[in-house]
């Protein structure tokens, strides 16, 4: 079945990225799932300053109608780092690879040559 790289934009979508570290995570008994809420802070501009001097994208990859992975890309003009983080996957390295690549693409169409994986946009005590 063909795979489908998503951008994440809308309130489905959002409770996809969510949800799909726990369901990816339900059989592991030492994990702890975050909080919705401090991860949509890090991509809400109104709550984030790094949004002042850059930009964030993420996206899921789909296979069929099942969420199979999910990445983020970020960049901050101003200290001119570029990441990527929250990636998890299937075990499949296929999905693995177009993960990276949408956002090592997205990076490179705003200027960036270098990334940092895995890192956070936002304040470096949380989700590193």
């Amino acid at each position: 079945m063909q795979l489908e790289v998503v951008e994440v934009l809308n309130r489905r979508q959002i409770r996809a990225f969510h949800q799909f570290t726990r369901d990816l995570n339900k059989d592991n008994p030492y994990f702890i799932s975050h909080i919705d809420q401090d991860i949509e802070a890090i991509f809400d501009s109104s709550k984030n300053s790094e949004f002042h001097d850059g930009d964030a994208k993420r996206w899921l990859v789909y296979r069929g109608n099942r969420v199979v992975g999910k990445i983020a890309a970020f960049y901050n003009r101003k200290t001119e780092q570029a990441g990527l983080g929250f990636f998890d996957s299937i075990d499949d390295q296929n999905i693995a690879n177009q993960l990276f690549d949408k956002g090592i693409e997205w990076l490179r169409q705003a200027g960036f040559s270098r990334v940092e994986a895995p890192v956070n946009f936002g304040e470096r005590d949380k989700y590193w």
